[in-house]
């Protein structure tokens, strides 16, 4: 079992040793993955830190250097389960090795400072909560999100608009970095893997609200990962804004899970205003493109009647096209 450094004389503050299990997960990035990894062998934090790899690589020799690694498991998968199954299966291993706490991200996702883990651990504990996220920088310019935060009624993507100390209650961008405890995961369960990915994390968050979940996103502790700024689209003079991947599986998938998140979490006001911007988007900003709008209104309204799932393939374009056939 892998023990994090400790610098001497700052243990009174935190609480006793427990046991954290690191969860990525991974498909076909060997170098983020490598880079992730040594970030979170890298953390200081006294407590037994574990680390699990879900893997569905197409190729096996993406995890071939962390094979006899001492304190890391490497689960492979004959399948892409997407980033829901992904954690889902990481999540169930993790309790099943003991874990008091499980710490989420993707392979190129990553602490940003060996402190991450000992700043949210302090948290959780003084504060009382279930669990807490860092805020998740852009890698390419650290002074910004990669995603907006809700801050005081408005959205907010420079780091400078935040105070270190803040706290954003019942709100974190899933799964960079979210660190959850054991209880909390056998009260809001487990991710649904029919949701694949682009929409996962949103009911999860949804979730976690749910079941009443004292929760969060913590300033002080960061995160990075790639930002979401190329498929963001201002629309009504930056009122609003589109988020419009620019590969067509992804799309179809966050467009179907997008509706069955807003109609089964009964978020009516959201779907109301995408019913808005998104035709806007596509008659104005991208001139006509009648196209795309019916294809974000065929996925959507697929996720509104609950059509989520359907078969799976390690192609994830013949995924989204088998299960939203337009």
């Amino acid at each position: 079992m892998m023990s994090s450094r400790f610098p001497a004389g700052d243990s009174k503050t935190l609480m006793p040793q427990e046991h954290v299990v690191a969860v990525i997960v991974s498909r076909d990035r060997p170098r983020e993955l490598q880079s992730t990894v040594a970030a979170v062998r890298s953390q200081i934090a006294p407590v037994r830190l574990s680390l699990l790899i879900i893997d569905s690589s197409s190729d096996r020799s993406v995890c071939d250097e962390f094979r006899d690694v001492d304190g890391i498991t490497i689960l492979y998968s004959e399948r892409n389960l997407g980033g829901a199954g992904g954690f889902a299966c990481g999540i169930i291993n993790a309790l099943g090795m003991g874990a008091q706490w499980v710490w989420l991200m993707d392979d190129d996702g990553r602490p940003n400072t060996e402190t991450a883990l000992q700043i949210l651990l302090e948290a959780v504990h003084r504060r009382k909560l279930d669990a807490l996220a860092p805020v998740v920088l852009d890698p390419e310019n650290l002074s910004r999100f990669a995603f907006p935060y809700p801050i005081n009624n408005r959205y907010v993507i420079e780091r400078d608009q935040v105070d270190s100390e803040t706290l954003i209650p019942s709100f974190a961008h899933l799964f960079n970095g979210l660190l959850i405890s054991a209880q909390a995961i056998f009260v809001v369960g487990l991710p649904d893997l029919r949701l694949f990915l682009r929409g996962d994390e949103v009911d999860y968050l949804f979730r976690m609200r749910r079941s009443k979940l004292k929760f969060g996103t913590l300033a002080s502790a960061s995160f990075t990962h790639p930002s979401s700024k190329a498929e963001l689209h201002p629309v009504f003079n930056g009122r609003l804004h589109v988020v419009y991947p620019l590969d067509q599986w992804k799309r179809r998938l966050q467009y179907r899970n997008r509706g069955y998140n807003f109609w089964h979490h009964r978020q009516f006001q959201l779907l109301a205003v995408d019913a808005i911007r998104y035709p806007y988007f596509f008659t104005v900003h991208r001139r006509f493109d009648f196209r795309g709008l019916l294809e974000w209104f065929g996925c959507t309204w697929d996720g509104i009647r609950g059509r989520v799932g359907g078969p799976q393939s390690t192609d994830t374009l013949e995924l989204a096209k088998k299960v939203l056939p337009l």
